[in-house]
């Protein structure tokens, strides 16, 4: 017997049609879900979030960080005479310029936000302020006291003498303010009684601090005067703008001394030195604070604009704002924002409004001293929301800050403890054992006093001190094994770092109703017992790390340098960089809140401000939102695998944010496991390749008047016709109706569209907010090219073999497609992206991408799996390397790339069903699930070709008959097309996925025949030397009456030694049956012939088959029945077949509705070829083994250098799993012979 098939690899096509579809009896059109399914558990296990206030007594203060009030921080000599002045109280207070500074005083009015007034559990606005009478304290009732902003504003004078009245304040000769009566702007100098004080005024003469609540808002900027070499400003130069490697502006920087403070200091003492004079950061060293030029803005009617407010929302004409929007925005800062409460309580309530009954939420303070404080963690539906933000708005502040205690309380609430710390809270707040459970904790200040407690009340001890299991570096867990004991002494043990990890690591349910390990996972959390996931919020705090928004995925800075351990060390520590040792009340606490973060997998926010603060609280929020998941096979740099040529590519996606991931992993070449840890990720890089209003990345589209057929895709290239496709966008994007007409004015700008859709996210907030550029990668499998493999033999100039020999050292590359509208070339070797490339055909769809609501609003654009392969092309005497792709639901069309060059491709062709968008075009064009075929013409074997079928829904335009087409490799012409028969615009056929056969592929591939299923459940042979159509048979169920079932996956071919070809079709059942030539009508009946096996169940993983006999040459094939016992109702066979030496590898998936369920269970099941039943050399006759709790989503076959064959298979989940094929009897029958899956 021989096998001579070619086939491609396909994706694991839209989980949600093909699980939903059945045959089409009086049905219509087929149902393409927008969004995946199967992800995650069923809908009705709802994440459980735990949100702790700090209520400590510095939650009433009105500015941040602490130490703006500290000491030595402002010049303040009340009373005293000057030569008293330097031991005189200096800190910062109401009136002072720093204090009134935004760059210094974090907390105070900053005119580049805009203060949106808080709002009630419906979202609902709380009201603009009134600015002659703002509230103190919107949130609690009585609403309290409030203040006329317009008169009352606290003015600080500076005096000849301690008491002047109101007409002495404003002689010049008995008073001075600063930037009214000095210059505008100023330089702030430290206290010192031989230098000039309060912008040249001598201090000997103006010594009398004097406030006075009697004029209207104002606000101080502080412009830098130096720009510094490193980040943490220690090696400067006085300069106003960047300078060669002075690119870090200093606007505020900390000093020894109060000379360090002195803007005449000598620049280069300030700036070197060991120790070194000044840093960024404060400390009980470092305490003198050396500002920049000092500006003062009044808000005063005499004042009619205010300008250079680039991010504002509010303003008419932004960035200009007008003096009542100015003062209005002032205004709602005092009342929503001012002091730490109301920001919280602003910021969260905002975050919040947005949370429904999809999410269990509940409430706790972090001293809380029993229920008064604590909100059980309940589905968030109206009632309980309203309770919610009424226990939440009605909060007061007092207390210290017991963040260790407060967070293993919630852990150990977690874990179904009802005692000691946790005896106000007898709920049990997990439901189901897949159930996620996490916690947002934010902090103000340093923690204290109580320590935190394990699940028996006891210390909670070292949890991160070993470089393995969760605690490992890699992920910037591990604490260096440091030692010590936190508290009043420096330690590792005992941090809050400690609680979370100890509370992520151990199962909170080892026995009862919820034990069962099965919580889903994600790329950064890959626990599946029961655990909680660890947010932390620090509110304008630095500890001694330099924090920075994408520590997660950055390459440099202070938490890399933890993750790679450093040798040179870091700013807090010589020798190896480890996370600094921890003590109580000290800045170290903010490392250690930044460490909980990481070792309970959830994300640190570092929040300076109203707006870092808001959106931190929506990150997190959006996190919690987001899972994981694939729908689509890895695929392997060789099926061939050996020491030098390992790597398997795989694509994941998360929902909610719908980004994407592709990754390299390598393989064991002994055990075909997949080794631990990533070799690259794609998706990191390219997020260093934009910026806010630069990218640089290659990305092209298709031009048929230029040389290459690309040019790049950027609004000033397009024509009028594709710069339509981006204009004016407001009247569809829901966001655009509510806003101001400059922020209208650019989310319709054309321009500003494309640089988003490129990955610039300058104007985020007119369109949407991304966490990374490379969008979800749903149901593409990657296919990665390197140099050429086969054998051909075709009698062209020059041969095969001069092109294999000058591509033999070719670029590897990985190409995916992804739901950004972008198809991806990444370099295998480092995931670097190469180019992208926009089709045509999706452009006019795009700017869907940018609605605000995209997590709710997702859809497919650049969905398919490519298909590679090497071609001749007539019309230059050349071979090429063609690149041919679909679209999925993402639309109807095709599109070609030459990438023989994979440094330099060329545009071939867009085929489609709008003549507006393609040159060539065909109303029966459906949604274009599957792969091309490409091939030379049986027909005319001097052509080359790609055949592709009309998909899905080619109706309206379109008669919804199944076509196949072929197309000219070249041009993308349509050489001719055939039609099935079958399928009307009522009940379109849906054919989809084609398999080419060909006597000898890897010599000469000329396909003969192509056979494809559709979803009536017919099985199709065309013929490529005439263009006939034969219907070969019927797939059915075995009810009464029988239904068709429709077939959504590719079929496989092989050639028996007597001369037929055997055709292999999975759907509810499996058939391997004959092709005669005829049709064998439906293929369970007796007239068809087949030998039926039945599956017989051996436990909850195992099942076995009977072994009846089939005589190939009086009977037709056989088939099995999935299901056995009825305890797999709705199994289904979703992804391509895969005949390998002898061996039917089949997945399936079992849709359930169970809650814990990702969709449903999933199997694999080996049969033998020739018979359907078990393979000869499986252990214990066994047919099937499950393979996953959740659906599969792709499975890929390799062999090891010892000969062995496995498989991996992805499911939904992103979760791998590896498997043996067991050695088959057929020789080389079900030899894989596609190009780039060929195993030998």
């Amino acid at each position: 017997m021989k096998h001579s098939i070619f086939r491609y690899f396909r994706t694991a096509v839209l989980l949600a049609a093909i699980l939903a579809l059945t045959a089409p009896a009086g049905a219509s059109e087929t149902d393409i879900a927008p969004a995946p399914i199967g992800t995650a558990p069923s809908a009705s296990v709802l994440p459980n979030l735990m949100f702790i206030l700090d209520d400590s007594g510095s939650m009433a203060r009105d500015f941040m960080p602490d130490q703006v009030d500290n000491s030595d921080t402002c010049k303040w000599c009340p009373n005293n005479d000057v030569k008293n002045c330097k031991v005189a109280d200096t800190s910062c207070k109401a009136g002072h310029p720093p204090f009134y500074a935004a760059p210094f005083n974090t907390l105070y009015y900053n005119p580049q936000i805009t203060y949106a007034p808080g709002v009630d559990e419906l979202g609902v606005s709380l009201g603009n302020a009134n600015p002659s009478a703002a509230l103190d304290d919107p949130y609690r009732a009585p609403l309290g006291s409030s203040r006329n902003l317009v008169t009352t504003w606290t003015e600080l004078y500076w005096c000849t003498e301690s008491d002047p009245d109101s007409s002495e304040r404003k002689d010049p000769d008995k008073c001075r303010r600063n930037g009214i009566d000095t210059p505008n702007p100023f330089i702030y100098e430290e206290d010192n009684k031989d230098k000039d004080m309060s912008g040249g005024l001598p201090t000997n003469q103006f010594r009398y601090q004097v406030t006075k609540d009697e004029v209207g808002p104002y606000y101080y900027d502080i412009t830098p005067r130096e720009y510094c070499k490193d980040e943490d400003l220690t090696l400067c130069t006085l300069a106003t703008s960047p300078t060669g490697t002075y690119i870090f502006p200093a606007p505020v920087r900390w000093c020894r001394d109060r000379d360090g403070g002195n803007s005449a200091a000598d620049t280069k003492a300030v700036s070197g030195g060991n120790p070194i004079r000044c840093q960024a950061k404060w400390s009980g060293t470092y305490r003198y604070p050396r500002l920049g030029s000092i500006k003062r803005t009044d808000i005063t009617p005499s004042v009619t604009t205010y300008g250079n407010r680039t991010n504002r929302t509010d303003c008419a004409a932004k960035p200009t704002c007008t003096y009542a929007e100015e003062l209005q925005n002032f205004a709602n800062w005092y009342q929503y924002y001012r002091v730490r409460m109301t920001l919280m309580k602003t910021s969260a309530g905002r975050a919040f409004s947005g949370m429904d009954d999809r999410y269990r939420i509940g409430f706790l303070t972090i001293n809380a001293p029993d229920a008064s404080e604590y909100l059980k963690i309940d589905k968030f539906t109206p009632t309980h929301k309203k309770n919610w933000f009424d226990k939440f708005y009605s909060m007061d502040m007092g207390g210290s800050t017991p963040l260790r205690e407060a967070l293993s309380r919630v852990g150990r609430h977690y874990a179904g403890v009802t005692g000691g710390i946790n005896s106000f809270m007898p709920e049990d707040p997990i439901q189901y054992s897949c159930q996620q459970n996490y916690t947002i904790l934010t902090t103000d200040g340093y923690w204290n006093n109580n320590a935190g407690q394990n699940l028996t009340g006891g210390g909670i001890g070292n949890q991160d001190n070993v470089d393995s299991g969760f605690s490992t570096r890699a992920v910037g867990a591990y604490d260096g094994n440091l030692g010590g004991s936190a508290g009043d002494n420096f330690g590792s043990s005992d941090t809050l770092a400690d609680v979370a990890m100890y509370y992520y690591k151990n199962d909170l349910r080892t026995s009862g109703p919820v034990e069962e390990n099965n919580v889903p996972t994600t790329i950064k959390d890959k626990a599946t017992h029961q655990h909680m996931v660890t947010f932390t919020i620090g509110l304008g705090l630095d500890g001694l790390m330099n924090y920075r928004d994408d520590y997660e995925t950055a390459i440099v800075g202070d938490f890399a340098k933890i993750k790679n351990g450093d040798p040179s060390g870091c700013s807090w520590v010589s020798g190896q960089c480890n996370w600094p040792q921890v003590k109580r009340d000290d800045p170290t606490t903010l490392d250690d809140l930044w460490h909980a973060a990481v070792n309970g997998r959830g994300h640190y926010f570092s929040a300076k401000n109203p707006g870092a603060l808001q959106s931190g609280l929506a990150e997190a929020l959006r996190s919690i939102k987001v899972v994981t998941g694939s729908a689509a096979a890895s695929a392997t740099s060789t099926p061939n695998i050996t020491p030098t040529d390992n790597y398997i590519f795989s694509a994941t996606y998360r929902t909610g944010k719908w980004d994407g991931e592709v990754v390299a992993e390598a393989i064991d070449t002994t055990t075909g496991e997949i080794i631990p840890g990533l070799l690259w990720s794609a998706s990191s890089q390219l997020n260093t390749r934009v910026t806010t209003v630069t990218d640089t990345r290659k990305i092209l589209m298709f031009d048929g008047a230029s040389g290459t057929k690309l040019k790049d895709f950027v609004y000033a290239n397009m024509s009028a016709q594709e710069q339509a496709f981006f204009d004016s966008k407001c009247a569809v994007l829901p966001q655009c109706p509510p806003m101001l007409a400059a922020d209208q004015a650019r989310l319709n700008s054309g321009a500003n569209l494309v640089n988003w859709l490129r990955g610039q996210s300058g104007d985020s907030d007119v369109y949407r907010a991304r966490d990374n550029v490379l969008g979800d990668t749903v149901n593409s499998k990657p296919a990665y090219v390197a140099a050429p493999i086969l054998q051909y033999a075709d009698a062209v100039t020059p041969d095969y073999n001069s092109f294999k020999v000058a591509n033999a050292s070719r670029q590897g590359v990985l190409y995916v497609a992804a739901n950004d509208g972008m198809l991806h070339a990444f370099n295998g070797a480092t995931g670097q992206e190469l180019w992208a490339y926009v089709p045509r055909i999706v452009m006019p769809e795009m700017h869907k991408l940018a609605v605000s609501n995209y997590d709710a609003a997702h859809r497919y654009f650049v969905d398919g799996s490519p298909a590679v392969m090497d071609v001749f092309f007539k019309s230059s005497n050349q071979w090429k390397t063609v690149l041919v792709g679909g679209l999925n639901a993402g639309g109807r069309g095709w599109y070609a790339l030459d990438v023989t060059d994979p440094l330099n491709p060329k545009g071939l062709w867009e085929t489609c069903q709008d003549a507006t968008l393609c040159t060539e075009k065909d109303d029966a064009i459906g949604y274009t699930f599957g792969e091309a075929v490409i091939t030379k013409w049986a027909k005319d074997p001097t052509k080359w070709v790609a055949i592709v079928s009309s998909g899905y829904n080619n109706i309206s335009p379109g008669d919804g008959k199944g076509y196949i087409f072929v197309l000219d490799i070249e041009t993308g012409a349509i050489l001719d097309k055939k039609d099935t028969g079958v399928g009307d615009t009522t009940t379109p056929s849906g054919i989809a996925h084609l398999t080419g056969y060909a006597k000898n592929f890897s010599v000469d591939n000329t396909a003969e025949f192509v056979y494809a299923g559709d979803l009536l459940g017919n099985v199709w042979r065309f013929d490529m030397t005439s263009m006939g159509v034969q219907r070969l048979g019927q797939v059915f169920d075995g009810s009464s009456p029988a239904k068709p079932q429709s077939i959504t996956a590719a079929l496989d071919i092989t050639r028996f030694d007597a001369g037929f070809n055997v055709v292999y079709v999975g759907t509810g059942p499996v058939y391997g049956f004959k092709d005669t030539g005829a049709d064998l009508g439906n293929l369970r009946l007796s007239a068809a012939k087949l030998v039926q096996q039945t599956i017989s169940i051996v436990d909850g993983n195992t099942r076995t088959i009977s072994n009846n006999a089939v005589d190939w040459s009086t009977q037709n094939g056989w088939y099995v029945d999935l299901n056995p016992a009825n305890q797999s109702p709705g199994e289904r066979v979703t992804l391509d077949v895969q005949l390998v030496r002898g061996v039917l590898l089949v997945a399936t998936n079992v849709p359930k509705a169970e809650p814990c369920s990702a969709g449903g269970v999933s199997w694999t099941y080996q049969f033998d070829y020739k018979s359907g039943s078990y393979v000869a050399s499986a252990a214990a006759q066994v047919v099937g083994t499950k393979l996953s709790q959740a659906l599969v989503a792709g499975v890929v076959v390799y062999r090891l250098p010892s000969g062995q064959l496995k498989y991996s298979a992805i499911d939904v989940t992103g979760k791998k799993s590896v498997g043996g094929i067991n050695p088959g009897g057929g020789g080389n029958i079900g030899k894989r012979v596609s190009w780039r899956e060929l195993i030998l």
